[in-house]
């Protein structure tokens, strides 16, 4: 996963990897055992089957960066510290690093959302996903589309006007 960064759009597949590791690869149901034997609530109480695994993991006291950082890694988890905090903890943004877009991946729910629609808790991740290396000519196809239906919208506005004399 950490090799890919610095590398071209086109390979920053990074955010696609770990969605899929945590959404499909380690698809789970969550029962909290608290609930379940210290307050008997049956909603908790689910059936496990023959090659189901009980997991109780570790608490994270990290919150994990990657992406277009210059050290990617867990960085120690602080209360109420915004994303900026966490990026300038893993060295800072490398110069490929779309900062605008980074995003919040929630480690209970694997949500990804927006720094300002949720709060950085143990055991999250923060992607700072690459700017899109775009050549002259994407530019330029976009300029030259644009410029066409332009000069369809003048000439059928032209023949509307001498359809009226």
């Amino acid at each position: 996963m950490l090799d890919l960064r610095g590398e071209p759009v086109g390979s920053d597949s990074t955010g696609f990897s770990l969605e899929t590791d945590l959404r499909i690869n380690r698809a789970a149901v969550n029962v909290d055992f608290e609930r379940l034997f210290l307050q008997n609530d049956s909603t908790q109480d689910i059936v496990v089957q023959g090659e189901d695994q009980i997991v109780i993991p570790s608490r994270e006291r990290t919150v994990y960066v990657f992406g277009q950082v210059a050290l990617p890694g867990h960085v120690p988890y602080v209360q109420d510290k915004e994303p900026k905090y966490y990026v300038a903890k893993a060295g800072g943004f490398t110069d490929r690093a779309n900062g605008g877009s980074l995003r919040i991946i929630k480690a209970k729910t694997s949500q990804w959302l927006e720094p300002g629609a949720t709060t950085i808790d143990e055991g999250d991740y923060i992607w700072v996903p690459a700017q899109a290396d775009r050549p002259f000519s994407y530019y330029m196809t976009i300029a030259y589309q644009a410029a066409t239906a332009l000069s369809v919208i003048v000439s059928v506005v032209f023949i509307i006007q001498q359809a009226h004399k």
